[in-house]
């Protein structure tokens, strides 16, 4: 299994590699009025995927704190299970 998840991530990263080095264009980005920018390609894509990341990162925190303070107050309100007693108290030695 190891070996098969190095053989994903080697592919992965030299998929990723190509894809960059074969968009080295540069391209211009035209913002409001006169604002312009030129990027290249790779270097666009990179950011948008950062950008990206971060947008879900920041929309899935309120859904994991809730969850989180849900496992709180679920742990916090249950019964104690009770005392397990020691293998040798079964035997009765």
């Amino acid at each position: 299994m190891k070996l098969f998840s190095w053989l994903a991530r080697f592919l992965t990263f030299f998929i990723l590699l190509v894809l960059a080095l074969n968009n080295q264009q540069v391209v211009s980005i035209h913002g409001l009025g006169q604002a312009s920018w030129s990027v290249s390609m790779s270097w666009l894509l990179l950011g948008t995927l950062a950008i990206g990341i971060g947008i879900g990162a920041v929309a899935m925190t309120p859904t994991l704190l809730r969850q989180r303070r849900a496992l709180r107050s679920a742990q916090r309100s249950a019964v104690p299970a009770p005392a397990s007693s020691s293998a040798d108290d079964e035997l009765g030695i």
